[in-house]
């Protein structure tokens, strides 16, 4: 289990899923086996498999934890709405679940709404999960995120003022601040330090952080056809809505829709609901029909 986590952490997802399986045939009833398992397949977009790994989370790990791990994969393969309306009424009627269990859950919640267009919701459940008191980094980049798509980068800058030392939270923290006006003094420093840090992961021949890498070069450095050639890699290794907003936003910006096409095939075949991939799908429709 402890190597399958450090597998998970290094992308090496299929050796992480190997372990995993010797992991449940020597101790069947370990929840937090099925829910790495459920994790991973649903990064690597095999929905049928992550919902087959949730079920026997309903018998180990009833309640939130469960709901919680089922609602991260159908909010995403075609059930957005039904799996919003579960996930709200499960955390209505747990008020004794525990803060980290409370701050997952508020924080997949959130995701969900905002995928389908319910900002102010989502916004409302990302608070709400910051108010527990425990700055998680994945919910400070997910509610970060949410800001900028919103134009509100003062808000991005100060949520992530003094957050610096994970990667992807500095990138958001850069993005923020080279959208105000005028840029703040430390802007060209952080992408300074972001620029380093990835040429440092290359020397050491640690490519883990492809996306935030793509991102980085698309919105930073205005590099587009290198932003795409790593969101083609990291496709490679990975199928979250993130990889592919990445990937579709390079594809747009580098003139190439038909790099995106793998993305497009799999938000239909999966019936992905997420708005700002279908307007990402739509100008890419627009760009290729206007030059075939």
């Amino acid at each position: 289990m402890l190597r399958a986590t450090i597998k998970q952490s290094q992308h090496d997802f299929t050796n992480a899923l190997a372990d995993l399986s010797l992991a449940s045939h020597l101790t069947p009833r370990n929840a937090q086996v099925w829910l790495t398992r459920a994790t991973i397949l649903t990064v690597l977009g095999d929905y049928a498999d992550a919902r087959k790994a949730c079920l026997p989370l309903a018998q180990l790990a009833p309640g939130l934890i469960a709901l919680t791990a089922a609602v991260s994969v159908t909010s995403l393969n075609g059930e957005a709405e039904r799996s919003c309306a579960m996930l709200q009424r499960t955390l209505e009627g747990n008020i004794s679940a525990s803060v980290d269990e409370k701050i997952w859950a508020f924080t997949v919640l959130a995701e969900a709404l905002e995928r389908v267009g319910r900002i102010s919701e989502a916004e409302t459940d990302f608070k709400k999960a910051l108010a527990l008191g425990q700055r998680d980094p994945y919910l400070l980049g997910a509610y970060a995120d949410l800001l900028l798509d919103q134009g509100r980068a003062k808000e991005a800058a100060d949520l992530l003022k003094n957050e610096n030392r994970a990667d992807g939270l500095l990138l958001r923290l850069a993005l923020a601040e080279s959208a105000l006006d005028p840029r703040p003094a430390t802007c060209d420093a952080h992408i300074a330090a972001l620029k380093a840090r990835f040429e440092a992961g290359h020397l050491r021949g640690d490519f883990v952080h492809q996306r935030e890498e793509s991102r980085f070069d698309l919105r930073l450095l205005g590099q587009s056809s290198e932003a795409l050639r790593l969101a083609q890699a990291n496709w490679q290794v990975q199928h979250e809505p993130a990889d592919l907003r990445i990937l579709l936003e390079s594809a747009l910006a580098a003139g190439d829709p038909g790099a995106a096409q793998p993305a497009l095939d799999f938000m239909r075949s999966n019936r992905l609901e997420d708005v700002e991939l279908a307007k990402l799908a739509q100008q890419l429709n627009d760009k290729s029909k206007a030059h075939p």
